[in-house]
This record gives structure tokens, sequence and C-alpha cells, in this order.
């Protein structure tokens, strides 16, 4: 018999679930300000041509290391969750395929640089891309340690990693703003950064995983073919737009493209999010779902999606409606002609691809790799044709209309794709409340137009009316609260 105190299974993983969410927000969002620290501090110490510069070798060596982990990460975390047991055999597999794949991609990457200079129109490109190529092999084994810890569900560990790296980077780059900023300065501060978090990691995995070794490549292998080409997908459709502008956008002006470059950096504030809850909902839907409760996988990703829904559709629409001042205010007012760009590219980043990315990843938790494999691919292919036609016809604007479109698909899609397999994340009714409270933050902010340090006092107040109308609006329950608070504060009511 059951002791009347006592939390069900599915209450009990459901609240390490939440616990483990808000570890990983924090530890995510504090990435995403250093990486803003980083991107403000560069792009007032290099101006907009040098910046567009960094931003596209940056870009493409970051979409490299994403693509490059070949779905292998993903699958250790995966194939963890399910064994539900200390697996050191399968971690240290994983340790071992990750470093023979990125000792070679990064043999490529240093062989390539010239060419990728050359195509991208980077002065000293080669020079530059080849120093960014350090960064491949410690970022590399680094991930993989990162996704060993989510898979054994020690989100508290994982999210101090993720700190590190973080912090490490922006101290880096202040550092190297003050003593003289260069491209390749912030390159070398960036590999920086992924030996140092490396170094922070290590003791949390333990020695076991280092043992290399391919004993249990088999069932790793076979489910990192369909989530590389989920990676492929996902982490290309991001920057596409970029790399077509740079390539085949000849007749845009370098300072367009820097302004292109800000644009895009503010608009993927968002993506933090599709990373906290793959981090969190891929190993916890595959559990709940080995486990064989559909109902309690249904349960997470609606809360998941509830919350990106009601913190996304708010966020993007007030940055869309203040882009100039969001822009002057976190880089300068050279940057600020880039408004009409951010107001799409907030909505086309930001918004669309952080949900698309999410549900593509779970997807993977739910044992629908291969579907969510062709949806990415699919996906990008609808975002490269594009990307290329609209680009050749309106430049940086029809590259930031393309870059809309296809996440804007690439999203419905996965919500069809992800309601078939585990339900229908969310309701309607849900979603109209969220637009509806929307609507009213965003009709007040259009009013205010705060400027400078008073548009930071506009949405921080702005932000208390729409959290104190949720509970009113039935989108906040004291239910919801619960999940992230210790025992005893729930004892006490």
């Amino acid at each position: 018999m059951q002791n009347q105190g006592a939390e069900s299974p599915m209450t009990s993983h459901g609240r390490r679930a939440a616990r483990g969410a808000a570890s990983m927000f924090v530890a995510q969002l504090t990435l995403t300000l250093s990486s803003y620290v980083v991107a403000l501090a560069l792009a007032r110490a290099l101006g907009p041509e040098l910046y567009g510069a960094y931003g596209i070798v940056y870009s493409f060596l970051l979409s490299v290391e994403l693509i490059g982990r070949l779905g292998l990460p993903q699958a250790v975390t995966k194939l963890i969750a399910d064994e539900r047991t200390v697996a050191p055999q399968l971690e240290a597999t994983g340790v071992t395929l990750a470093a023979i794949v990125y000792a070679t991609i990064f043999a490529g990457f240093w062989l390539a640089g010239p060419a990728l200079g050359a195509l991208f129109h980077v002065a000293d490109g080669a020079r530059l891309f080849r120093i960014a190529a350090i960064d491949i092999p410690f970022y590399g084994v680094y991930f993989m340690l990162i996704n060993i810890l989510t898979g054994r569900r020690l989100f508290h560990a994982a999210g101090l990693g993720t700190i590190v790296y973080g912090l490490t980077k922006a101290a880096g780059i202040l550092i190297l703003v003050q003593i003289g900023p260069s491209i390749a300065g912030a390159l070398v501060v960036n590999a920086i950064g992924s030996v140092v978090a490396l170094a922070v990691v290590l003791p949390f995995v333990g020695r076991a995983p280092l043992r290399l070794t391919l004993a249990r490549r088999r069932p790793i292998i076979r489910l990192a073919v369909p989530v590389a080409l989920i990676s492929l997908g996902t982490q290309t459709v991001i920057s596409v737009d970029l790399w077509v502008l740079n390539a085949v956008g000849t007749a845009v002006d370098d300072a367009v493209k820097g302004l292109y470059v800000a644009a895009v950096n503010v608009a993927r504030i968002p993506n933090f999010l599709a990373f906290v809850m793959s981090a969190v909902l891929v190993p916890t839907v595959a559990a709940a779902l080995a486990a064989g409760d559909q109902e309690a996988a249904r349960s997470y990703l609606g809360g998941a999606v509830r919350f990106m829904a009601i913190a996304l559709l708010p966020g993007c629409t007030l940055i869309a409606i203040n882009a100039a001042e969001v822009l002057t205010l976190l880089f300068s007012s050279d940057y600020a002609a880039g408004a009409d760009l951010l107001a799409v590219l907030i909505f086309a980043h930001g918004l669309c691809y952080t949900m698309f990315l999410s549900l593509a990843n779970v997807l993977v938790g739910a044992g629908r790799a291969t579907t969510s494999a062709r949806l990415s691919l699919g996906t990008l292919a609808v975002a490269t044709a594009l990307s290329v036609t609209l680009v050749l016809w309106a430049g940086a604007p029809g590259a930031a209309w393309a870059a809309l479109i296809a996440n804007a698909a690439g999203l419905v899609g996965a919500t069809v794709v992800i309601g078939k397999a585990v339900g229908v994340p969310v309701d309607g009714s849900i979603l109209a409340r969220v637009l509806l409270l929307t609507a009213v933050v965003g009709g007040a902010s259009w009013w205010i137009e705060g400027r400078g340090v008073m548009l930071l006092v506009e949405f921080a107040l702005l932000g208390m009316v729409y959290l104190a109308l949720l509970p009113v609006a039935g989108l906040l329950a004291r239910a919801d609260v619960e999940a992230f608070l210790p025992e005893w504060a729930r004892r006490a009511g």
C-alpha cells in the first residue's frame, strides 16, 4: 500500500525534469549572455566591416562543430537514458568516437582554410579559418562529456560546465578588447574557453569514460546516423541565409553584411531555450517512453511547449517593435540601420527556429529520429533554395525573409509529426491566450517608445505586467511553480 505522502514515479520524475530544466536554463542563459558580451564587445571594438568578417568565420566554425557531432553525443545521451543504469563502456565508446571524428574534422578544416577564405571573400581568410580550427578537437570532447552528464541526468554538473565555458570566453574577450582587439585574438579566446570547460567537467564524468574503446560502437552509430542528418539540417538552416548572403550577394556592401551579422546575433538570443529543452526533454521523454508511460511523455512535452510559447511570443514581439533601439543599445547607432532586418530575423531565428529545433530533437527521444532527419533536411533544402533566390532578388532583406519562411515551414512540419508521435503538445486555447497577452504588451511597447537605458526599464515593467497577467489568463498555476521548489517549501505551502 502506498504511503499517503509518497510521490508517484511520474510526479518524482516530473519534478526532477523540472529542476533539471531550471539548472540547464540558468546555464544556457549564462552562456547566451556571455555570448552577447562577446558579440557586443567585438562589434564595438572591430566596427561593422571587421565584425562582419569575424561573424562569417565564427558562424561557419560553429556550424561545422555542431554538424560534426554526427549525432554521436545525442545518441549517447538517449542510450544512457534508455539503460537507466551506469553505462561506462557505452560512455567510453562515445568519447572515443568523438575524439576520432573531431580530430578528422580539425585536419579537414585546417586544409580547407584557403578555400573557405576565398569562398566567403574574407580578407586573410586562410589564416583566420586555420586559427579557428584550433577549437575543434577540444570542443568536440567537451561536448561529448556534457552529453554524458545529461544522459545520466546530472543536470547541475552539466550546467556548471556550460557556465564555465561561457564565462571563460566572455572574460577572455573583455581582456582582449583592452589589450588590442583582433579577429585572430577572438578566435584564440574561443579555443581557450573549450579547454577550460573541458578541464572543469572531467572530474564529474570520472575516469571510466576516458578508457578508449569502440566496444559499443554499433548501437551508437546506428542511432547517430539519423541524428547526424538532423544536425546537418538544423545546424545549417540557422546559418544558410548568412552564408548565401556572403557567397552570392556580391552586390551587397560589406557594411550591410555587418549589420546582418549584428541582427542575426540578436535574433538568436532565444535559441538557448532550444538547448535547454533538448538537453532535458530528450532523456526525459526517452526514459518515459522506455517505461511505457506515454502520458508522462506527453505531459513533459506539453509543459515545455507551453513554456516556450509563453516566453518566446512576447519576447520576440517586443524586440521586433523596438528593433532600432535594441541594436543601438547593444551595439551602437551605427547598427540602427539593421532594424528592418532584425524585425524579420527575430521571428525567423528567435521564434520559429527555436521551437523547430526543440521539437526536432524531441523526436529523437521519441524514437522517430529518421522522420526528424527527413524533416530537417527538407527544411534545409527549402531554406537554401529560398536564400539563393531571394538574396539575388532583394539582397539582405531577401535573406531574412528566406529564413523566416523556411523556419516557419519546418516548425509546422515538426508540430504535425510530434503530434502523431507523442501527442498534441499544446491546445489552441492556450496559444490564443498567449497571443492575446502578447498583443497587450506589444501595443503598450509601441506606444511607450523607450530609448537607451529607458528601453530596459520599459521591458522590465512590461515583463512584470505580463507575468502578473499569466495567472489571470490561466497560463500559470501553482503546480507549475511547485515543481521547481525544494521539499521543505512545498510542505510549507
